[in-house]
């Protein structure tokens, strides 16, 4: 329930943020829609038209598919594991993004783990239920695997090294921890830590896409005026009344 809490909350951070310039591109796209067909209306001869591609039919005959390819990716295609263990593969490698979301994936595998095994749960079972809720299929198909070698008794910390998807951070706090036999304490500090420092990326991202769409907003807005102009400049230099 704390982990959703927290995700409804920087999902709705995000939505917060993006609000406006979201706005902006909407009523961008119905203004100068609606432009054209006030200029169609009162001057039916006149060549001066707002250059809109997103009201263009011809616009949404690649762009409509892709809206719709991208939509059921999200909603459907992500539901399929070895879809979504691709997926979780390459946004682990974005910049930045990747190491955010990982951070969660950390923080969620770590608590996890530190409850379970401080209930007495089996250090192998412990790590595959854990692994489960981490949220993230790449890092725990990889986790998984390891779940046989611990049931043999393997060293944790060794073992999850190998899986090569464990942070230096946790592995640190899991070899203290194993020698201290204070797994669960060390890894809810590592948690607290990890889910901190991520809500505070997490939120940066946010604002930075608030400003990236905003900005590409005015890029389509001032594109749109550009060809406004000239439209008038082309008709003055051909002696016709706009």
């Amino acid at each position: 329930a704390d982990y959703l809490d927290r995700e409804i909350a920087l999902r709705n951070l995000k939505r917060r943020v993006t609000f406006y310039p979201k706005l902006t591109l909407v009523m961008s796209v119905l203004i100068f829609g609606a432009a054209n067909m006030i200029i169609g209306a009162l001057a039916p001869g006149s060549p001066i038209r707002l250059n809109n591609p997103l009201s263009d039919p011809k616009t949404w005959i690649w762009l409509g598919p892709l809206v719709v390819g991208i939509f059921l990716f999200l909603r459907v295609g992500l539901h399929n594991p070895r879809v979504k263990y691709f997926w979780d593969g390459v946004v682990r490698m974005v910049p930045f993004i990747g190491k955010t979301n990982v951070m969660f994936s950390m923080a969620r595998f770590g608590r996890s783990f530190g409850a379970l095994y401080r209930s007495g749960v089996p250090v192998s079972q412990a790590v595959q239920l854990a692994a489960d809720a981490c949220g993230n299929e790449y890092i725990r198909s990889r986790m998984s695997n390891a779940a046989d070698k611990l049931s043999s008794g393997a060293p944790i910390t060794q073992t999850m090294a190998e899986t090569g998807v464990v942070t230096p951070t946790v592995l640190e706090m899991l070899s203290t921890g194993e020698r201290t036999g204070m797994i669960d304490p060390m890894l809810n500090k590592m948690a607290d830590y990890y889910e901190g420092e991520g809500e505070v990326r997490a939120t940066q991202m946010g604002y930075v896409l608030g400003v990236v769409m905003l900005l590409l907003v005015g890029i389509y807005v001032g594109y749109l005026l550009l060809t406004g102009y000239s439209g008038i400049a082309n008709s003055r230099m051909s002696g016709i009344e706009p």
